[in-house]
């Protein structure tokens, strides 16, 4: 748009806003005031008014003259300029958008599971609570690690698979903000929540896959290990809790062997956790001993990172260690050890005789039940009398 003086007086004049005796070819007032007189020629100025022509004529309504306050007209006109830049989405479904993103995000981890757990489908479906269906239960306001967790984990999935080195760069930063919130949400009252593990155990399965430095993932496995002794077994008998212990147990065994200490989920309240929560399962589908037994084989592995460092101690003491206790530690590793290829002989023989179709007191003998209760000590996986040795 051009923008033309209406005024035909000089340029002085008109610039000064006075009027003008239009006296040619200098007008008087300029002389009376002894500057030169620019003339009366005129020059084009061009100015770009679409933005406010079209605020003006299509996102603008057309109002009258208020007597509103100036205060509360600005705070109108700014709420008005803020809806005309929102798309229609938006403004009939305020955080619609937000919520879009929110679900494709969740959907999209289960991409990320598949991808790095093939055997997830079959083991979630042995859960109360399995991942997804604990993330898509979380609302907008869960916390925001765990938000960035699943974002961080999606994001270097992507990159991953489609060989992005800027998607991986960038699920970095994500788990760098996610660490941040992390730190923050231990210092309050809801660090002991499932919500704050399940970030922790996501956070902990990033850094596996992309390290931050080298054995990273051994510190945080060890902030995961604190974390779940401070919740105490009986936040992990059921639900949400219960999966969170199965889906990151075996990192906590191979920390501890890293660590040379002995685990702590081999101590009578966290076996028994496994142990009474595999004869519930039993009741419930007493065909599955495949996978009852895959509970008592780690309830025995469990028990090798304390055999290790029995054993380095009695190394370093030089001599020094009691031959009794040297034969109470034997005794104890070759128990383990034959209760473990018992197990071994027990599931290859009932994989061939097709265990999902037929009963194990078909093929071995014992119900789901008496093999959770055996009667034999060479079974028993709980109780002190497991502890002596066996021929095998």
């Amino acid at each position: 748009m051009v923008g033309v003086s209406n005024s035909k007086g000089c340029r002085m004049c008109v610039n000064r806003r006075i009027k003008c005796d239009e006296t040619r070819p200098q007008c008087l007032r300029c002389i009376k005031r002894g500057c030169e007189c620019p003339g009366y020629n005129r020059y084009f100025k061009f100015r770009d008014q679409t933005q406010a022509l079209q605020q003006r004529y299509r996102r603008e309504p057309l109002v009258r003259p208020s007597r509103t306050p100036p205060r509360v007209q600005k705070q109108k006109q700014t709420r008005q300029t803020e809806l005309s830049e929102l798309i229609i989405d938006e403004v009939f479904a305020p955080g619609l958008t937000f919520t879009a993103l929110d679900i494709q995000a969740k959907e999209l981890f289960n991409d990320f599971l598949e991808y790095y757990f093939p055997a997830y489908s079959i083991w979630s479906s042995q859960l109360e609570v399995n991942w997804m269906d604990f993330i898509r239960q979380q609302g907008l306001t869960c916390p925001q690690a765990l938000i960035w967790a699943i974002r961080a984990l999606n994001t270097f999935h992507m990159g991953v698979v489609k060989g992005d080195e800027g998607a991986i760069a960038c699920g970095r930063h994500m788990y760098g903000r996610g660490i941040k919130h992390l730190a923050y949400i231990l210092q309050t009252p809801a660090a002991l929540t499932d919500e704050t593990l399940a970030a922790a155990i996501l956070l902990g399965g990033y850094e596996m896959l992309d390290e931050s430095c080298k054995n990273s993932w051994v510190l945080h496995c060890g902030g995961i290990r604190h974390l779940m002794c401070a919740r105490g077994p009986a936040a992990h008998k059921h639900g949400i809790g219960r999966t969170l212990m199965l889906s990151f147990r075996n990192f906590l065994v191979t920390e501890a062997f890293r660590q040379g200490e002995s685990c702590f989920l081999e101590k009578p309240e966290w076996s028994s956790t496994v142990i009474k929560k595999s004869s519930t399962d039993s009741e419930r589908n007493e065909y599955d001993f495949v996978s009852q037994a895959t509970e008592f084989i780690f309830n025995e592995t469990v028990r090798c990172p304390g055999y290790y460092a029995a054993t380095r101690a009695i190394i370093e003491s030089q001599g020094n260690t009691k031959p009794a206790a040297i034969g109470q530690l034997v005794g104890k590793m070759t128990g383990t050890k034959s209760r473990l290829t018992r197990l071994h002989a027990r599931i290859t023989f009932a994989s061939k005789e097709d265990t999902t179709t037929a009963s194990p007191k078909l093929s071995t003998g014992m119900t789901a039940s008496e093999f959770a209760n055996p009667s034999r000590p060479a079974y028993d996986c709980a109780g002190a009398s497991s502890e002596q040795p066996i021929a095998y």
